[in-house]
């Protein structure tokens, strides 16, 4: 059995990730900023590389599957900063706890 971290769990590619997790013997930690009623979520900023380490430390990572991104296009274009810090930096944090 796997531990495989999610982030974005409570976005549209992460709500499909639960569904798949249904069907598997592994063990999914599902995180998101947004705390959804209803949902099991951990809360996770990915742009914090500390509580990026932690969280994998904690619960013995095997895998991330990072379903967190800043999708909005043309709001990308005046909101570049934390675009940046969710499509770049975030998923190198992510990496650095992985490694």
């Amino acid at each position: 059995m796997k531990n495989i971290l999610i982030t974005g769990a409570n976005g549209q590619l992460g709500n499909e990730m639960r569904l798949v997790s249904k069907l598997s013997s592994d063990r999914y930690i599902f995180t998101d900023v947004n705390q959804v009623e209803g949902q099991e979520t951990v809360c996770l900023d990915i742009t914090d590389l500390d509580a990026v380490r932690r969280v994998v430390a904690e619960n013995d990572v095997d895998a991330i599957v990072n379903c967190a991104a800043y999708t909005n296009v043309d709001a990308a274009e005046t909101n570049e900063e934390i675009a940046w810090r969710l499509n770049a930096e975030a998923p190198e944090n992510l990496a650095r706890a992985m490694k």
